[in-house]
C-alpha cells in the first residue's frame, strides 16, 4: 500500500503476515468478484496483481510530480529504500479551486452531470428504485454494526 495525504506519499509494506484467516483487501475483493460473475476476478484486477497495481498508482502520482516539479524516485527505488517522499508546500496548489471554471461560468461550463450543474437530487439514481439508496444526500443507519447508533456503541474496523 502507498498512503498519499498533502504533503507525503509513504510506501506501506506488510509488517507480518496475515494471521488466522485474516487476508488483505485485494485478496478479499477480487474472490468476491469471482464468486459473483463468471470471470470476475479479472474483472477486478484487470489480470494485474496486487504490486502491479501499486506501481502503477505510482506511476500516476509520478507522472503528476514532474509536472509540478517534484522529484520521485523509481517505483522499485521507492519500495526499496522504504522512505517516505515530502512533497514540499505550493502556493499554486493550495489555490486549487476544484470545478473553478464552473463556479465562474456555470452556463459556459457545465458539469458532466445530465443537467450540468451540481446535483443535490438525481432523477438517474432515483430511476434506480433502490430502497438503500436514496436519490438524495440522507443519513441512513448502518445495517451492520456492533451496538446500537443510539447507545454510541457503534463499532467499526478496516478488518
Amino acid at each position: 500500500m502507498i498512503q498519499i495525504n498533502s504533503q507525503h506519499l509513504v510506501p506501506m509494506k506488510k509488517v507480518v503476515e496475515p494471521q488466522g484467516e485474516a487476508r488483505n483487501d485485494f485478496d478479499i475483493f477480487a474472490d468476491i468478484s469471482e464468486q459473483i460473475k463468471a470471470g470476475g476476478r479479472d474483472v477486478y484486477t484487470e489480470s494485474k496483481s496486487e504490486m502491479d497495481w501499486l506501481k502503477g498508482f505510482y506511476e500516476t502520482a509520478q507522472k503528476g510530480g514532474r509536472a509540478a516539479r517534484v522529484r520521485m524516485p523509481s517505483f522499485g527505488k521507492l519500495w526499496e529504500t522504504n522512505e517516505l517522499i515530502e512533497i514540499k508546500f505550493s502556493k499554486k496548489a493550495a489555490g486549487f479551486v476544484r470545478h473553478a471554471d464552473f463556479r465562474k461560468d456555470p452556463v459556459m461550463n457545465p458539469l458532466s452531470t445530465p443537467s450540468g450543474k451540481i446535483e443535490i437530487y438525481s432523477k438517474t439514481i432515483e430511476g434506480y428504485g433502490y430502497e438503500d439508496c436514496p436519490p438524495h444526500p440522507t443519513c441512513m443507519e448502518p445495517t451492520e454494526f456492533f451496538g446500537s447508533a443510539k447507545d454510541g456503541e457503534l463499532f467499526i474496523s478496516p478488518h
